[in-house]
């Protein structure tokens, strides 16, 4: 199953594409619509804090329930330049119900008290109901979130609401075979912000570009190469009008037969990689790595997934 994390909205200047299909974005099954089709398009590797244990026991077809164990530091959030971390140990049990592709259901829980939850259940052909939760021991941190994502023949719109008063609706237009336009605008009345922001897409079978351009001051630019069936790469560009911050990065995705590698190095010095090999069927092993010389913030971890 490919995975992908999304944040919000690109109005917020987020990165929030990984490990999804490059080239071929209508399918992602969390993104919003300008996030499927405009955000930024880089591989983001995912750093396992020094070591991760996953088993993954599939009862049958419908229900799996992964454990996973995690081992390594967690950064505590400080006013100092350097990073700051503390050793932390978690173990997390989740339950998974997929009934594929009409309704998928995933559940965590962790020792510290988390609780995570999502739902994708297709109400008919085009419509669609999202929904994530998380609930926490610590007061105000619990966030909730559900959006209806409704898909036409040349167009895609999304309605987003969640807690702290948070309205979002999104809009895509096709307007060439290869060309698309699309606007998005959001309230989050908790913070009494608002916000809107345009983008363009134009695509072929072989690359992806992308601009956005949002009153919060962001300005996004992206481009996805697809060299062949095994090879892509992959530049973005963001500008923070409001902090003056600029920031570029490059990345690439590598698949062979049994392993997949995927890299990035930023303008900030930032470098990372990921790597995915599948030892046999249903075991996959996973090697990661980022280093930051700027903030001193180094990472190193692997893991092992059986049963996936």
């Amino acid at each position: 199953m490919k995975k992908s994390t999304v944040k919000l909205s690109c109005l917020y200047g987020q990165n929030v594409l990984r490990g999804c299909d490059l080239i071929s974005l209508k399918d992602s099954i969390r993104s919003s619509p300008l996030a499927t089709g405009f955000c930024i398009l880089l591989f983001e590797p995912l750093c396992i804090p020094y070591q991760l244990f996953i088993l993954f026991c599939i009862f049958y077809l419908l229900f799996s329930p992964p454990i996973s164990v995690l081992m390594g530091p967690m950064t505590v959030p400080s006013q100092s330049p350097e990073t700051i971390k503390i050793p932390t140990a978690h173990y997390e049990f989740g339950a998974n119900f997929i009934d594929h592709p009409k309704l998928m259901l995933f559940g965590r829980v962790l020792t510290d008290g988390r609780l995570n939850a999502r739902v994708k259940c297709d109400l008919t052909d085009n419509l669609t109901l999202k929904a994530n939760a998380q609930l926490t021991n610590e007061p105000h941190m619990s966030h909730g979130m559900a959006s209806f994502d409704y898909k036409g023949s040349d167009y895609r719109s999304q309605i987003q609401v969640g807690n702290g008063a948070l309205l979002q609706a999104s809009y895509i237009q096709s307007v060439t075979p290869h060309f698309s336009l699309g606007g998005e605008v959001f309230w989050a009345g908790q913070h009494r912000k608002s916000g809107i922001g345009y983008a363009a897409r134009f695509s072929t079978e072989k690359m992806v570009a992308t601009g956005q351009v949002a009153s919060t001051g962001m300005v996004a630019l992206s481009y996805v190469q697809k060299l062949s069936e095994k090879v892509s790469l992959a530049s973005d560009l963001m500008y923070n009008h409001t902090s003056r911050d600029v920031t570029a990065s490059v990345g690439y995705d590598y698949v062979l037969r049994q392993s997949r590698l995927r890299g990035k190095i930023d303008s900030n010095g930032c470098t990372a990689a990921f790597l995915e090999e599948r030892l046999s069927m249903g075991l996959k092993f996973i090697l990661s790595a980022e280093m930051d010389h700027k903030k001193k913030d180094y990472k190193f971890g692997f893991g092992l997934a059986a049963g996936e």
